[in-house]
């Protein structure tokens, strides 16, 4: 029993490990590069779908209305600004404004996720400023 042979050939288990991890690697920002080019290109889409929204959702409120008055009736608006501060404020589309900030946020988070897993899939033929060492 002492003379037992090992299931695997030990002489390349290193190598072949390093071969399937790497291939795994591989595969995996593959994956990453498809889902973060959907993901960028959708929220792209969505970003300008929601622009739009909110170019709807400004005109239609009374928000430049009240902007205006600062330029046409300046002393009035000072004489009672603490009420025209709260008009501004209740007049403005703060949801449109934050569905176009989550979605323009979203495209360049992915953008940035796209772009790395980019790097780590060709690795050796991109070359960045950081790793250029300047004399």
């Amino acid at each position: 029993m002492a003379d037992q042979q090992p299931i695997y050939n030990t002489d390349d288990l290193a190598e072949r490990i390093i071969v399937r991890l790497s291939s795994y690697e591989q595969k995996r920002a593959r994956r990453n590069i498809v889902l973060f080019s959907v993901l960028s290109v959708g929220s792209a889409i969505g970003a300008v779908f929601s622009w739009e929204y909110a170019q709807q959702a400004f005109t239609s409120s009374s928000f430049f209305q009240f902007f205006s008055l600062i330029f046409s009736d300046g002393k009035i608006v000072l004489a009672n600004l603490g009420d025209y501060l709260w008009s501004l404020a209740e007049s403005i589309p703060a949801l449109n404004i934050a569905l176009l900030l989550s979605s323009v946020l979203l495209c360049v988070v992915s953008a940035v996720f796209l772009i790395s897993a980019i790097k780590r899939n060709y690795h050796g033929n991109i070359t960045t400023h950081s790793s250029r060492r300047f004399a």
